[in-house]
């Protein structure tokens, strides 16, 4: 039976040079490639690649899966397109007005490898409940959850996570990656055995950005203009306390929800601009060298019956009375326990960016608006030889301009919608930054 579906898919192959199309299903078992001369494939039921079995599919081909059916691998699945000619896993809507596909579902013992793919209108996107998925340059796009994993050894690297109900699930290594316009950004839960890293990522526009369930490192990020809450807490007793650090907490309803327990290690991050900056709703944290101030209503909001140190941060200001008017604590409601943020931090000691904060102080390099849309300003202390380069998220250089003006204007209009890094060079000094394009 496996030798005889074989053949069918070599058939159809061959079909496809004439009717320019080529209909797949069934069990993959034996080394097969899917080629860019017999693309579009279209899977017209549910397809599984088998044990010790590998495919390879090659740039610029396209695969439509029928309404709800599945990719199955339990070998090695390699999808590795390039910048010019990527990959496209999606829903043949010319089988259903309505519906998605489900996804591709990676068994334990096999192996995946995701470069330069567009994968869309799925129920889950990838699942991964394997050793070794690797998922770089990919955008995931318009399904329920963009990626599941259980326990898997799974490395995301410069992807897009975009409109998913969640784009991220499970516990894994993200690194340099968007995730936007989704109802939760990255959802991690607290039985996973791995422990979750979030390096250099952006969370942006989603109701809440990140909902951890403890088990967890972020760092470097930033989470910005989500509606509900940029960061929710929860776990159990029986969960590692999470790790927050270095992130730009923006422009939120809640920076930062908090009702996890045991406590959270919070240092270094800027959390402002929100409507409330901090909500504590569970176990003491430590909280310390971080700057929240320029929140809305509060900017620290303890609902928790215990006192809390919330000494050594930076609230922005020197006057203690106006500090304590933008914390909520017993002497709002005596249900609540005291905030001591005695002594107080009166410089910023947080860091946002890889350069030291002396750096920046000497520096003072601006970029706005951020995000922007189809102009950058770039404000310079000086201009004598100083360059400027933007480039993609991937290291691809896309603008290099010699500076004319102290307030550098830059056209940014055709370039496509994501996360960009500046590199500005002048007097033996390197500067970098980053910013979105809407």
């Amino acid at each position: 039976m496996r030798f005889f579906l074989f053949l069918v898919l070599i058939f159809f192959g061959f079909i496809e040079t004439v009717n320019s199309q080529t209909n797949i299903n069934g069990v993959i078992s034996h080394d097969t490639s899917l080629t860019l001369l017999n693309s579009p494939y279209f899977v017209t039921d549910s397809l599984v690649l088998d044990s010790g079995v590998t495919l390879v599919i090659e740039p610029g081909v396209t695969i439509q899966f029928n309404d709800s059916t599945f990719f199955r691998v339990r070998g090695i699945l390699k999808s590795l397109g390039t910048i010019s000619d990527s990959i496209t896993f999606t829903f043949d809507t010319a089988s259903s007005n309505q519906g998605n596909w489900g996804g591709i579902s990676f068994k334990p013992g096999s192996r995946g490898y995701f470069n330069y793919c567009n994968i869309n209108n799925y129920n889950i996107g990838i699942s991964a409940f394997s050793d070794s998925i690797n998922v770089k340059n990919t955008i995931l796009t318009k399904g329920n959850i963009g990626i599941l994993t259980n326990n898997g050894t799974v490395c995301i690297d410069s992807c897009i996570l975009s409109k998913n109900n969640t784009g991220f699930k499970g516990s894994c290594k993200i690194t340099n990656c968007i995730f936007q316009n989704d109802t939760i950004g990255l959802f991690t839960h607290y039985f996973t055995l791995n422990r979750g890293y979030i390096s250099n990522c952006t969370i942006i526009n989603c109701q809440t950005g990140i909902l951890s369930g403890g088990h967890m490192t972020i760092k470097n990020c930033i989470i910005k203009n989500c509606n509900g809450k940029g960061i929710e807490r929860w776990s159990n007793m029986s969960t590692p306390l999470d790790t927050i650090i270095n992130n730009e907490i923006k422009y939120n309803y809640f920076g930062v929800y908090d009702f996890g327990s045991p406590a959270a290690v919070y240092k270094n991050n800027a959390i402002e601009f929100n409507n409330i900056g901090f909500r504590l709703e569970g176990t003491h944290n430590a909280i310390s060298c971080n700057k929240i101030c320029n929140n809305l209503t509060y900017d620290f909001y303890n609902n928790v019956p215990v006192d809390i140190n919330l000494s050594n941060n930076y609230w922005c200001l020197n006057d203690s009375s106006t500090i304590a008017d933008h914390i909520y604590d017993w002497y709002d409601n005596h249900s609540s326990g005291r905030v001591i943020f005695f002594p107080f931090d009166t410089s910023q000691c947080n860091f946002i960016t890889n350069i030291d904060v002396t750096k920046i102080q000497k520096i003072e390099v601006n970029v706005y608006p951020n995000p922007a849309t189809d102009f950058l300003i770039i404000q310079l202390p000086v201009i004598n030889n100083a360059q400027i380069k933007i480039f993609n998220m991937i290291g691809q250089l896309m603008l290099n301009r010699k500076a004319e003006s102290s307030n550098q204007k830059l056209n940014i209009s055709d370039i496509e919608r994501g996360l960009y890094f500046i590199e500005i060079i002048y007097d033996n000094k390197n500067i970098r930054s980053r910013f979105i394009k809407q």
